[in-house]
């Protein structure tokens, strides 16, 4: 009998993750036009400079160079070296780097990435839901809402990384339990001896294992856990019964209960610290042999402000909403409303923003509440992530000491679960007194489709063909200055940019120089030199020379010419340059088809 309910279980689970991973497939395909998409040849998205390109540089990086650090092709003669960006994504650049090898395919590989994104978040927040007691017909659909949450779609590939947000759910059901009071890490049946008790288990193991992946899934995502891991220890100090604290031995035996609260907590805190720190032992070898470059390091406490998180964006719709009236309404705030940037990824959609309102409610009926009501635990994380993470918040008494934290709008995507949770709850508090199945599938699929009509706009199929255009446009100057040029062959880049976040010039955005390394196999480029390091100490005191200077410089230093990419410059420069690169030089060797960007050979 009890063979036969396992079997059940494992049908029924089975059928759980299968709907799931249907469902999120065929809404990938509709919403995000996939037919259309050459996925193999072009990526999703190619923009012409932007942080997106970012994320190119380092999947081509992996299949030519094998892993993140060291890149010969950039940043010439000197070479890359991607070791003072300490993000702490090595979990995600590792499935990067498989994915490399079993495609040998960079392109693939980047496109294959960010839509495996999708089906992670679906599948680790069924999970989350599972754990905490929803029924499956609720917790698919709300998974399925989870993945296409607004924060998702508008990062995009611009901000992949932080679109791979998987392990947030997971570390949500952690501090739910731990809210609960659950013993998470207990003694057990050892795992290299099963007569021996002891904490070495396959489940302490595992829950260690998970810890360690959140902490190298991205800095922002391990610090906010490390929060709400605060926040655990906070109120369990508070909330802990101190009225028996008479005499020493009592006072012990209550020192003893607390610290068995919060150890847990505070334990989670050291791996997760641990591991970050043991990740960038490279970068703490290089920083000890080379030292610090504070031209990257150093980041504006004021960041916290810019980029703090704004309730009103959690309630707003989704720039480009399909309701009109919604998408007015949002236009009309990003016109003329302060400090609107990133933090716009933070809507959460008209489901989740009803549960962020829920959560909001439960504030002020918690004493209502059972302890153990997810409702209260939820609304206890909102408080603290607002509280903390707002514009004018906590944090920026954090941002006095340091910068390195200041995107808190990125809180959005934890308090979009806890919203999540509430939904849950709330919908089977309703099943539960009404006990209609019918009802409750048919309601859940309304709640499906209404969310993804809500959270997301349909991928303009031109886009891809934009993003073919400008990818083939980029490929033929290349190649065709590869053809001018010699295997290794050095090629000088102006103007100058800094690098890592320059910021735009003109109208040559961020990071654009990188297009040469993306569609070049043999040639090497100056662009890419980490600022205030040697290479872009010599780049940047070269680029303040006279024109006529600068050229002989680069031609002395061994470059093979010079690419110019005239977006950066006035007409009136232009002119002026063309005409000292014609009597140095010559005419141009190569270039695009608009004649916006240009190669002169040394030739």
């Amino acid at each position: 009998m009890q063979k036969m309910k396992s079997k059940k279980t494992i049908w029924v689970t089975i059928i759980e993750y299968a709907c799931l991973i249907m469902a999120i497939g065929l809404i990938l395909y509709l919403v995000m036009a996939l037919k259309e998409a050459e996925l193999s040849k072009y990526p999703l998205s190619y923009g012409y400079g932007g942080d997106g390109i970012t994320g190119l540089t380092t999947v081509k990086s992996m299949l030519e160079n094998g892993w993140i650090y060291e890149n010969p092709y950039i940043g010439a003669p000197f070479g890359g070296a991607n070791y003072d960006a300490t993000t702490m994504e090595l979990l995600l650049s590792l499935i990067e780097q498989v994915l490399v090898w079993i495609t040998g395919n960079w392109v693939l590989s980047y496109n294959v990435f960010y839509l495996m994104g999708y089906f992670l978040i679906g599948i680790t927040a069924l999970y989350a839901l599972k754990q905490l007691k929803v029924y499956s017909v609720i917790a698919v659909p709300l998974a399925v809402l989870y993945a296409f949450a607004p924060y998702h779609q508008l990062r995009g590939t611009g901000h992949i990384y932080l679109g791979m947000y998987f392990m947030v759910p997971l570390m949500v059901l952690y501090l739910y339990r731990l809210m609960k009071q659950e013993q998470l890490f207990e003694k057990g049946k050892m795992i290299f001896s099963k007569s021996r008790q002891g904490y070495l288990t396959w489940k302490n193991l595992l829950r260690v294992l998970c810890l360690m992946c959140m902490a190298l899934s991205g800095i922002y995502y391990a610090f906010f856990t490390c929060f709400f891991l605060c926040v655990v220890i906070l109120y369990r100090i508070l909330n802990y019964n101190y009225s028996h604290a008479d005499g020493k031995r009592k006072l012990h035996e209550n020192v003893k209960g607390l610290w068995k609260q919060i150890a847990q907590s505070l334990l989670s805190i050291v791996i997760i610290v641990g591991t970050l720190v043991a990740g960038a032992i490279p970068n703490l070898i290089y920083w000890m042999q080379n030292g610090r470059t504070e031209a990257v390091m150093a980041k504006g406490g004021e960041g916290a402000e810019i980029y703090g998180l704004k309730m009103i964006q959690l309630l707003l719709p989704i720039p480009n909403h399909r309701i009109g009236l919604f998408a007015k309404v949002r236009n009309f705030y990003d016109s003329y409303y302060p400090l609107v940037n990133e933090n716009g990824t933070s809507s959460l959609g008209v489901i989740m923003a009803i549960g962020f309102v829920i959560l909001c409610v439960a504030l002020f009926i918690s004493w209502k509440l059972p302890k153990e009501s997810n409702l209260r635990i939820g609304s206890i994380f909102t408080l603290a992530a607002v509280l903390f993470g707002t514009v004018g918040g906590y944090a920026v008494l954090m941002s006095f000491v340091t910068g390195a934290i200041r995107c808190y709008n990125r809180f959005s995507i934890f308090i979009a679960m806890f919203a999540l949770i509430a939904i849950a709850e709330l919908i089977q508090l309703l099943y539960d007194k009404w006990k209609n199945i019918i009802v409750l599938i048919i309601s859940m699929v309304i709640l499906l489709a209404f969310g993804i009509y809500d959270q997301t706009t349909p991928l303009d199929i031109e886009r891809y063909h934009a993003s073919a255009a400008a990818f083939e446009k980029d490929e033929e100057l290349v190649q065709a200055i590869d053809a001018i040029e010699d295997e290794n062959a050095m090629i000088y880049q102006m103007p100058y940019m800094r690098y890592p976040e320059n910021g735009g010039i003109q109208n040559m955005p961020d990071y654009a120089h990188m297009m040469g390394y993306l569609h070049s196999d043999n040639l090497r480029w100056s662009y890419g030199a980490v600022a205030g390091r040697e290479g872009d100490q010599w780049f940047k005191e070269i680029a303040e020379y006279p024109l006529e200077e600068q050229i002989e410089a680069v031609k002395q230093a061994g470059f093979a010419g010079i690419y110019v990419d005239w977006n950066a410059y006035l007409p009136d420069e232009r002119t002026r340059m063309e005409q000292i690169f014609e009597t140095c030089i010559g005419d141009v060797s190569a270039s695009d088809s608009d004649n916006t960007r240009v190669y002169y050979s040394f030739r």
